[in-house]
């Protein structure tokens, strides 16, 4: 079943009037900002989040009928012998995953949630135990709001959670604490939560349940004991709102827990999906379908891979269950797949490598794409994946010869003979001495005649005037200060009357300004820190003053932009685990400035920075953080406009005096080339009917007042008037995004007005104006 979101949408919620510039959205909009309509401001330096959907199992997954978005909140992933916990929400329309950024939100538990819509106050209701403290929120698609019920369920912790549509009630059962199981239901009715008791299922951990659309009852499946041994169960049960009845069907899926069940409600089917038999490695890959009578499992040839810890969800516009993440035995996945009761569809692959600390990465000049190899993931696990980036989006190889897992290594490109050279680095407790290159398909192992001595957290740079690449320090038993160089067949050591004192954990990269080769900080063989800079012509180490370091730091990162001229570094520590860097600075040579910028990464070390001249900017991924452990985010750094999206002080009104005025909110950054920018209105007082909704759009602000309201928009520089009808207190209007270079710092201005008979201004309410600047290409 194929469906068009944006069909269902102009169904839903009208069409685009024939005013001005009514013209397809990317046609109309190219064309007006490029002809030089929109103002235009400064160029600066600034990062850019991709708002990649990270790896994550456990979360919480609910369709938002009134805004027809699937609401995505929270999860966690597996580090060391605990859990990392993520408290971000995003929103699925159908096409990709937009990352929204409440001012408040709840904190994510790393294991146990719940999260439903609530159809009367048309609203996600969360409910999770954070700090061993019960806490109940709701989310309206702007800001979470924590909720005061008079009672809330226990602090506890494996509970399995499902949506009574016809009684609208979010219902919890199962999970244990510190006093055993749990075996009584909670129901939350909007306001308040109340416990109903009635003999049922045995006490467990990670079942599902999901809303039985024939039977009119939640229906319970799976989990596993609470007691020694963690037995899986498959027994089925049903809960009508006052009483449990078993249920023994006559098919029925094998024993499993951690599973993800959704109801299709237009089937009338719940699809459930994975789950595990055991432990890590018993992940199931099947998909089964209940009717309200028996169990059949779905045979299709496309499915997801096995997991356990997805969520699902049913997307009533889109008439497909949605499933996103989960994890297998070695990974978290961010995948997200649609089935219609005939297909699985794959709609948003998984978008990066797992979190990891300690890879490695270069540009393939030759292939123009970005090349990771390999790194240290939860549990201390190394890896040997490999990894690339290009069109603005990760995708893994699977070469048929690869390098022995490993993490601090090295990696560069070698642009005189169009290959990536690897060398060193650790695996378990050994230091490795081996050097394989990479052709864009297949790595093969080098036979030099020398090399250096096995080593980690050294640092190599490509000497693009004399066409070889350069090996400094490292360490192996104690800090190395030698130098070496790679002509493509042999290693070959360099006797050098003056060189940077031994060390480690530093960076390099090469200045095409000066055609030298750049050193920068890292650990002393004393253990010290340091924050001196060294260049390399080739001939001679010479010390740089004026590059140094604002402050000593190791495990940071160094690139430079051969296009603006500027060397970039971020992050690294100075000592304690506790003192990752967050600071992002510049350098046209003389002296550090920090890169602007409110938006900005985690602090961290272990990441990598690589300089992208295809697309002009430079590329951060993951590394490790202080607070949230291992990451696998991935930001661009570039020379143009961050795209922003901000309020006009003053202006618009309500309905009534004391009421807020209507206010907007951007659906994704606005950025060239996001096709799925969108402009959310939302009202303050409930609208019952459907009543006309204008969207104006401007190149130039003004300041006029209306009998006491405030006109945001210069009419003389009206570039369009959208149209939509608007049902409740939401209404959204798409505004797809050309992919074009010169609307890069542009601005255009836009302010809503809707019908509200009640309201002072004839009977037409205002909202807040904003400024829309269009800024580098950053994600979905």
């Amino acid at each position: 079943m194929n469906v068009d979101h944006a069909r269902q949408r102009a169904i839903r919620c009208g069409q685009p009037s024939r005013g001005l510039g009514a013209t397809p959205h990317s046609a109309w909009l190219a064309s007006l900002l490029v002809a030089g309509f929109a103002s235009r401001i400064s160029s600066q330096t600034r990062w850019g989040d991709w708002q990649l959907l990270t790896p994550r199992a456990n979360a919480g997954l609910v369709h938002d009928a009134q805004r027809d978005r699937l609401v995505s909140f929270g999860g966690s992933y597996v580090l060391g012998n605990g859990r990392v916990a993520l408290n971000d929400t995003a929103e699925w329309d159908g096409r990709g995953w937009t990352r929204r950024r409440p001012t408040s939100n709840p904190l994510s538990p790393s294991q146990g949630r719940a999260l439903g819509y609530d159809a009367v106050r048309q609203r996600c209701v969360f409910f999770g135990v954070i700090t061993n403290m019960p806490q109940t929120w709701a989310y309206s698609g702007r800001d979470w709001v924590q909720l005061s019920p008079v009672r809330s369920p226990p602090a506890h912790e494996g509970y399995a959670s499902g949506y009574d549509p016809v009684r609208n009630r979010l219902v919890l059962f199962g999970g244990a604490n510190a006093q055993g199981p749990q075996l009584e239901i909670w129901e939350f009715d909007g306001t308040n939560w109340q416990q109903a008791a009635s003999a049922g299922p045995r006490g467990r951990n990670d079942a599902a349940m999901a809303w039985d659309a024939v039977r009119g009852t939640l229906v319970l499946f799976g989990g596993r004991s609470t007691e020694a041994g963690a037995q899986p169960f498959d027994d089925q049960w049903e809960w009508n709102g006052l009483a449990w009845r078993q249920i023994t069907a006559a098919t029925r899926p094998p024993a499993r827990h951690g599973l993800a069940m959704a109801s299709d409600t237009l089937r009338k089917r719940i699809v459930l999906f994975g789950g595990r038999s055991a432990g890590a490695g018993s992940e199931f890959g099947d998909t089964w379908e209940w009717d309200g009578t028996d169990w059949t499992q779905f045979g299709g040839a496309a499915t997801p891979t096995a997991r356990a810890g997805g969520a699902m969800a049913y997307d009533a516009t889109a008439q497909v269950v949605t499933l996103v993440g989960g994890e297998n035995a070695t990974t978290a996945l961010a995948d997200t797949w649609t089935f219609d009761g005939t297909d699985w569809r794959e709609a948003a692959p998984a978008p990066a490598p797992s979190p990891r600390t300690a890879h490695a990465a270069t540009f393939d000049s030759a292939r123009a794409e970005i090349l990771l190899f390999g790194g240290r993931e939860g549990g201390n696990r190394v890896l040997s994946d490999t990894w690339v980036w290009r069109d603005a989006r990760w995708s893994r190889r699977t070469p048929a010869t690869s390098p022995p897992a490993r993490f601090d290594h090295a990696l560069e490109f070698d642009q005189a003979r169009g290959r990536a050279v690897l060398f060193g680095g650790q695996a378990g407790t050994a230091a490795l001495d081996d050097t394989w290159s990479w052709d864009g398909i297949d790595w093969t192992r080098a036979a030099p005649l020398a090399r250096p001595a096995a080593r980690r957290s050294h640092a190599m740079a490509f000497d693009r005037r004399r066409g070889v690449v350069v090996l400094f320090g490292g360490v192996s038993g104690g800090s190395l200060g030698d130098t070496w160089e790679w002509d493509g067949s042999n290693w070959a050591l360099r006797n050098l009357t003056v060189a940077p004192p031994a060390r480690s954990e530093h960076a390099m990269t090469y200045d095409g300004a000066t055609q030298r080769i750049v050193l920068s900080g890292g650990r002393a063989a004393n253990g010290i820190y340091l924050s001196d800079a060294w260049a390399f012509d080739g001939t001679a180490w010479t010390a740089v003053p004026a590059l140094a370091l604002p402050t000593p730091r190791g495990e940071h990162a160094l690139a430079f932009d051969e296009r603006r001229g500027r060397f970039y570094t971020f992050g690294g520590w100075a000592g304690s685990a506790s003192a990752r860097l967050a600071d992002a600075r510049e350098s046209t040579g003389s002296g550090w400035a920090t890169v602007p910028g409110f938006v900005a990464p985690l602090g961290r070390t272990g990441h990598t920075l690589t300089y992208e001249p295809t697309q002009r900017r430079t590329l951060l991924f993951g590394g490790e953080s202080a607070l949230f452990g291992l990451l696998a985010d991935t930001w661009s750094l570039t020379g143009s406009a961050a795209g922003e999206f901000v309020a006009l002080a003053g202006t618009g009104c309500g309905r009534e005096i004391g009421v807020p005025p209507a206010t907007i909110d951007a659906f994704g950054v606005p950025s060239s080339g996001n096709s799925n920018f969108a402009l959310d209105l939302f009202t303050q007082p409930p609208i019952t009917s459907p009543l006309p909704v204008f969207f104006l759009l401007a190149a130039a602000p003004s300041n006029t007042s209306l009998e006491g309201c405030v006109f945001a928009l210069d009419p003389t520089t009206l570039l369009a008037t959208l149209y939509r009808l608007q049902y409740g207190r939401f209404v959204s209007q798409s505004l797809p995004l050309p992919h074009n270079a010169a609307l890069l710092g542009a601005s255009l201005f836009v302010q809503a007005a809707h019908l509200d008979p009640p309201a002072a201004l004839n009977g037409l309410v205002l909202s807040v104006g904003y400024r829309v600047t269009i800024g580098e290409r950053g994600g979905l």
